[in-house]
């Protein structure tokens, strides 16, 4: 059985995590799922629209969120709101807001696992956390619209392959810090590149942060519609859901993440491997599919969540 972290003998290891901030996806990234779920909100659940602006609007980081829809009005401020709130835990690391532990939930996916059976990071804990006051209408609004943001870029997060599953070999004796250590080159002869952020920022567009958003939003859920990426209904409570989704995004990591270069990567940038052509492609196929799933479940989790209690 998997076990997660907490006891004393592990405390170094807990250490050695606690100053290695993994982000999922980019800023940008994140402000597409955003996108994507506001889409899908608007589609499927539009009477929920009011109520999370006005959660919205008691967001004790207001002032940062509306700068960036200055000038915005109707859908295009809500939406903007919704692509920046999902991107706002990264923006505010080191703040009183911030919880680095909450991004990630990471267990090894190499044979070294019976060597480190336990998980790092509690983004489990910190979905559970932020479920429960957003979805509590008794809570005070400045409270959930914090918890909102946590939920929308938690579920983002956990989309991604590396932040779900890390490796850990006689190079990476105290695991690859979920790819941080490790590199590629996207084409051959490329600059190389850390695992991590070959993931992170394989959506980004040149241009400004809106850039990726703009191009990739509607795209993706249009190329990935939900039937496609999500065949099977979704069943048990949200923190079930989350916690499936965390599994998918550790077999990802196992069955196909880490596989090709990312088996030769090296710590040494120098001399980092290209991955080929096919898993370039593939990877690109499967991330747009986290992007689009990420975002349906996003706001299946809000509509979830807002459901009138009995």
């Amino acid at each position: 059985m998997v076990r997660r972290m907490k006891h004393s003998p592990l405390i170094a290891a807990a250490l050695l995590w606690a100053a290695v901030p993994a982000l999922a996806w980019s800023e940008p990234g994140h402000m597409t799922t955003g996108a994507i779920a506001y889409d899908t909100l608007a589609r499927d659940h539009p009477e929920l629209l009011p109520q999370i602006d006005t959660i919205i609007a008691a967001h004790p980081d207001r002032a940062r969120l509306e700068a960036h829809a200055s000038g915005l009005s109707g859908v295009a401020r809500q939406r903007a709101l919704f692509e920046w709130l999902a991107r706002w835990p990264d923006d505010i690391r080191g703040s009183d807001w911030s919880h680095p532990e909450w991004h990630y939930e990471l267990r090894v996916v190499s044979p070294w696992k019976r060597f480190w059976p336990w998980y790092n990071g509690r983004a489990r804990d910190g979905f559970d956390i932020n479920y429960r006051v957003f979805s509590d209408p008794h809570a005070a609004s400045a409270d959930r619209a914090v918890a909102l943001g946590w939920l929308l870029h938690l579920v983002g997060d956990i989309q991604q392959p590396l932040h779900a599953g890390h490796w850990m070999d006689s190079r990476y004796p105290k695991t690859d810090r979920a790819g941080q250590l490790g590199h590629v080159r996207r084409t051959p002869g490329g600059p190389p590149v850390d695992l991590h952020s070959y993931w992170d920022n394989i959506f980004d567009l040149p241009g400004d942060a809106g850039a990726t958003p703009r191009g990739w939003a509607v795209p993706v859920a249009t190329r990935w519609p939900r039937k496609l990426v999500i065949p099977v209904a979704p069943t048990g409570t949200a923190q079930v859901q989350f916690n499936a989704w965390l599994d998918e995004s550790y077999a990802l990591a196992r069955g196909f993440a880490y596989s090709d270069a990312f088996l030769r990567a090296t710590p040494d940038a120098a001399g980092a491997p290209a991955v080929s052509e096919a898993y370039r492609a593939r990877s690109m196929l499967v991330a747009q599919q986290r992007l689009a799933s990420g975002g349906y479940r996003i706001a299946d989790t809000l509509a979830m969540a807002l459901a009138p209690k009995p």
